[in-house]
């Protein structure tokens, strides 16, 4: 994994970034999901808690694990299942589509949080303080522009339906 130590940190940053988005457009989805799909608002509140179930499970289990397990493959199985996860969550056609794929989506995220940060400590040892902060650096620029992006895309699709 060291041998492409600077493609592998930039995918862990990016992923963190894109988990700093995830979590910061819930709120800014839920009236859109209210309006799509009309699940009553007691399913609405689920949104949150079924992504993080599966992302605390996995990070207990993965995470107990962190010198000993396979960390380039399950770093791998995360961001792809991430990645097909949020593919589902565009697509869904239905709001328990919806649920299921928030459910993967924060699972495949334990599976990468689990191991990023140990991955960082062995790549950069005498440096962690520094790769720390751009990692938290990184889910910051996440977090701040997910719900930016979340609106324009909300206000381009409302203004290609009004035309």
């Amino acid at each position: 994994m060291s041998d492409n130590r600077r493609l592998w940190t930039l995918a862990l940053f990016l992923s963190v970034a894109t988990t700093g988005a995830m979590l910061q457009v819930r709120g800014a989805v839920l009236p859109t999901l209210s309006t799509e799909f009309s699940p009553p608002a007691w399913q609405l509140g689920l949104v949150a808690p079924v992504g993080t179930i599966g992302y605390l499970t996995v990070m207990l289990v993965v995470g107990s694990g962190a010198g000993h397990l396979d960390s380039r493959r399950f770093i791998i199985v995360g961001l792809l299942g991430s990645a097909a996860a949020l593919v589902v969550m565009g697509l869904a056609p239905a709001f328990v589509v919806f649920l299921a794929a928030i459910g993967l989506r924060g699972t495949m995220t334990g599976f990468v949080r689990a191991l990023d940060r140990p991955v960082l400590s062995h790549f950069y040892p005498d440096d962690r303080g520094r790769m720390y902060n751009r990692y938290d650096m990184s889910w910051a620029i996440g977090a701040a522009l997910g719900p930016a992006a979340i609106a324009a895309a909300i206000w381009l699709g409302r203004a290609r339906r009004s035309r």
